[in-house]
């Protein structure tokens, strides 16, 4: 609120209020529905050297239907200097730069950049979880209509905050006469699913994405965050992130699904992210989920990351089967920080190989180089051969 002369009062802050200081940025987050482009329940578009400027939530949107569009060359970036301005404008986009939500098939994404500073992900795909209201046999009931997708012949995923987790096939679904309008769901065959627990369909969470030799970072959270399987992440420079740079699995509190199997984060470069410099920034590459260890089949590969400042540099838990091998870690944790750091740090795991990693000049706050948290096991490659130091 105004209160004249150029002063406002803020009646809500988010965000590090107690580290503001006199001449520091006051961003504001933009509405929705300005300079975007939408790509709604269709099939195979090929968006080419597309830019766009001062864009709201999100910039590059597709929602629903087949997907399986592609983006080349595209950009989000600042507008022009306004009239009478000593400055370039700050903020290019008002929340996520791309976000793609239940669809069939997942974008490739190549050599597109994101610039400017964005307010909220620079890339997130995903799909949508529904509650489960009671189940009994192979019957499930769900809230809320068919929000999720679910279709015959179709897989649907569940898991709950108290480690079930499973997988059925869908083989008919109604909806029911109620006030909620909820969705009945028949399954092949019988689970003890308990209620309250997640029910999400893994076909349509934008499966089979690729994010391939694209610029991004250079806002308050995630580089990329993804939630479906069969993705990769290729060949991306990820700078400046406010928390991780890659992020990937399930988020109860939005209702996003799913759990992710069988991606692949390759060949990147990440510099100077998790500049939330605590444990909230939850790690360069965070793998997570909610209670079940649902995540599967993740490889980390031949990554460089130089000067990343949270306590940990990959973050993982809520899986079975991580690969890591022949990543590069250079100075992580270069600054003193509240909290031990660990390059690596396991918790809720099962399955992960550990090969020829290396890390560089550790900063104060890193204890050592692999941390192992509550129920972890076989763990393969947990000394020098795993993970060694290189420059002290």
């Amino acid at each position: 609120t105004s209160v004249g002369s150029g002063r406002y009062r803020l009646r809500q802050m988010n965000g590090q209020i107690g580290n503001a200081t006199v001449g520091d940025w006051l961003v504001c987050r933009a509405p929705g529905g300005t300079s975007i482009i939408q790509l709604d329940n269709s099939q195979g578009c090929t968006l080419r050297r597309v830019t766009l400027k001062n864009a709201g939530f999100a910039a590059f949107f597709e929602t629903g239907g087949n997907g399986g569009h592609h983006y080349v060359d595209c950009r989000v970036t600042h507008g022009p200097k306004p009239d009478g301005a000593t400055e370039q404008q700050l903020v290019s986009c008002g929340a996520d730069g791309f976000h793609s939500t239940g669809t069939r098939v997942g974008p490739t994404i190549e050599r597109c950049i994101w610039d400017g500073v964005l307010l909220d992900d620079c890339i997130a795909i995903h799909g949508s979880f529904q509650t489960v209201v009671r189940a009994a046999g192979n019957k499930l009931v769900l809230e809320g209509r068919n929000r999720a997708g679910f279709a015959v012949n179709e897989p649907v995923r569940i898991s709950s905050r108290d480690g079930f987790f499973a997988q059925a096939k869908c083989v008919a679904l109604r909806t029911l006469d109620t006030p909620e309008r909820d969705l009945e769901l028949t399954l092949d065959r019988s689970l003890p699913v308990p209620n309250e627990a997640k029910a999400g369909n893994p076909d349509r969470c934008g499966k089979s994405y690729k994010i391939i030799g694209c610029t991004l970072g250079n806002t308050r959270s995630r580089g990329i965050l993804v939630k479906a399987d069969d993705g990769l992440i290729r060949g991306c420079d990820i700078v400046g992130c406010g928390m991780s740079a890659v992020s990937i699995g399930p988020e109860y509190y939005w209702n996003e699904a799913n759990y992710s199997w069988n991606v692949t984060v390759a060949d990147n470069h990440f510099r100077h992210n998790s500049l939330r410099n605590n444990l909230n920034a939850d790690g360069v590459i965070f793998l997570h989920g909610d209670g079940a260890i649902g995540n599967r089949n993740i490889d980390i590969t031949n990554n460089i990351f130089d000067e990343n400042y949270c306590p940990y540099m990959i973050n993982l838990g809520w899986a079975d089967g991580v690969n890591i091998t022949g990543n590069i870690i250079n100075a992580p944790s270069p600054l003193p920080l509240s909290d031990s750091g660990y390059v690596i740090n396991l918790h809720d795991v099962r399955h992960v190989t550990l090969r020829a990693n290396i890390y560089n000049r550790p900063g104060p706050s890193i204890v050592r180089a692999v941390e192992l948290g509550k129920d972890v096991e076989g763990v393969t490659g947990n000394d020098d051969f795993g993970i060694r130091l290189g420059e002290k």
